[in-house]
């Protein structure tokens, strides 16, 4: 005999508890870890986008933009209604960390007892958003994805077919995609792998009502695209530049066992060794049973498989973190799985429950530490010391920095706020572009960063300089440093951009200078510091 649930809980109030409880948890955990620092150059490039945005420019039209836009537009739109602070997006991502976790403890509730499904969603809160704490294009895709899943793990569960269901699979896959391509694009066709291989029902209305929500979306969006006049550019940008960079940098394996000496790799192989481990039961289950949940089930573990791959392709070791946003639904379904191989016997129940504990205690509190204690970027910052250096900027009050470019920034704030003119022009070169933001400035060329991991075509650096004489540009601000790798710094970009360099050598002489930045000024209007 099979092992069978205890019994169901008696305490009325146990479920409204529990959700407010995860409600609670889940919107403060992240926004408290949001204030401990900044990725300068990361952080630019989702502020800049999304100033922009608010602005009223097109993407791709008025600023060269080499991801899908949808996180530069939401958050876009969240600083036009609610005002230019950047904690009005932290608290959107703390929002969206709520809908996220309470989705994710609906739908364990169709296949678990309350408690196997709150342990799953307690660990699950705090490897989404909570593990970066900051507005990034891979955590919307993964929101997207995930909740594309959910719909479709939803309409699995229901005793009557609904469709719209599916027709949501697709919405939310498509909005993956406009989240970031890698991810959302093998979402979209893992989506329709799965509902072909879904066990019984009309495979044809199925997969009619996925492709349905899916083009509806796009579709949409192709035509803000063409009424703006900004389809080539956006093939230009976020295809084919986008896709030429990725194809000349080289895969980089991430080891699934890390070192042991670093705890963080040893959570993560432990989330990818209960993924694996879910995906063999699923095997056998399906195969020995004739189980179709655990084909189900299994068709979400190849769609999550397939979407981490797509995430770590050509990431690092820090950006593994918030590849694992799965995390809380991949328990659950191990937690399905592993109930089905235990016999229904007290001993057998008290070990799958202090098994399922056990996990939960390991991965949440993993998780939550490493959230707490690691970094904004870990693998540059480290050199630069603690993040507690409070910054003095419009928008960012709430925020530190460490003391070196703490002071570094609210330094050139003050400088420009000072002496440089609200209607001229300035160009910051080459990545942190939130400063704009913070000053409240209207950027003077298409490119939200100058980032060397994409190419800028001579043709692209043509446009960036008529953009600047368009808009009359009298300065021209270098960062001396880079707060993560050194090809982000102004010499190596510079190396890059040969018709940019002469521009700026031609036209531009040193003006003043600050500890972390170079001032230069147009040639005929200025006098040397």
């Amino acid at each position: 005999m099979s092992f069978q649930w205890t019994k169901k809980y008696k305490y009325k109030f146990l479920f409204p508890s529990l959700v407010i409880f995860i409600i609670i948890f889940s919107f403060f955990f992240p926004l408290m870890n949001s204030f401990k620092g900044l990725v300068l150059h990361d952080e630019s490039y989702i502020i800049d986008g999304a100033y922009r945005f608010s602005l009223g420019q097109v993407p791709y039209r008025d600023f060269i933009y080499v991801t899908t836009p949808l996180t530069a537009m939401m958050h876009g739109v969240v600083f036009k209604i609610f005002g230019y602070q950047y904690i009005f997006s932290k608290i959107f991502i703390s929002f969206q960390n709520v809908v996220f976790t309470i989705f994710l403890f609906i739908l364990l509730l169709r296949f678990l007892p309350i408690l196997p499904s709150f342990l799953a969603t307690l660990a699950g809160s705090v490897w989404f958003y909570a593990i970066i704490s900051a507005p990034w294009y891979d955590m919307d895709a993964w929101f997207f994805s995930l909740f594309a899943i959910f719909a479709f793990l939803y309409f699995y569960y229901l005793k009557k077919e609904n469709y719209f269901w599916l027709f949501l699979t697709g919405v939310f896959a498509a909005l993956s995609l406009l989240s970031k391509q890698n991810i959302g694009g093998v979402s979209l066709v893992l989506g329709a792998f799965s509902i072909f291989l879904l066990p019984r029902g009309d495979i044809g209305k199925r997969l009619i009502a996925y492709i349905i929500g899916g083009s509806l979306i796009l579709i949409l969006f192709l035509v803000y695209l063409n009424l703006h006049g900004a389809l080539q550019y956006f093939y230009d940008q976020a295809i084919k530049l986008a896709f030429l960079a990725k194809s000349e940098q080289k895969y980089l394996s991430i080891p699934f066992f890390g070192p042991v000496w670093q705890p963080h790799f040893i959570i993560i192989d432990l989330i990818i060794l209960i993924t694996c481990f879910s995906f063999l039961l699923c095997i056998i289950q399906y195969y020995r049973d004739k189980d179709k949940e655990a084909l189900v089930h299994l068709l979400t573990i190849i769609w999550i498989g397939f979407i981490f791959e797509a995430g770590i392709f050509s990431q690092d070791g820090a950006n593994i973190l918030w590849q694992l946003s799965f995390t809380g639904l991949i328990l659950g379904l191990f937690f399905k799985s592993f109930a089905k191989e235990l016999k229904n016997n007290k001993k057998t129940q008290k070990l799958y429950y202090f098994s399922i504990i056990l996990l939960t205690i390991i991965i949440f509190f993993g998780g939550a530490a490493i959230s707490i204690l690691r970094k904004p970027w870990e693998f540059g910052l480290k050199q630069w010391g603690k993040q507690n250096y409070k910054l003095d900027l419009d928008g960012f009050n709430d925020f530190s920095l460490d003391p070196f470019w703490g002071k570094n920034i609210n330094q050139l704030y003050s400088f420009i706020k000072r002496e440089i003119p609200q209607s001229a022009a300035y160009q910051i070169f080459p990545n942190i572009t939130l400063i704009y933001f913070a000053t409240r400035r209207i950027p003077p060329s298409p490119v939200v960063q100058f980032y060397a991991d994409y190419v800028i075509s001579t043709h692209d650096q043509q446009r960036i300089i008529d953009s600047w004489q368009k808009n009359k540009l009298k300065w021209f601000i270098l960062e001396r440093y880079s707060q993560t790798f050194e090809r982000h710094t102004s010499d190596y970009q510079l190396r890059q951009l040969p018709s940019i360099k002469s521009y700026i050598e031609s036209n531009f002489h040193p003006y003043k200078d600050l500890d972390g930045f170079i001032v230069l000024k147009r040639i005929n209007d200025s006098t040397k510091f």
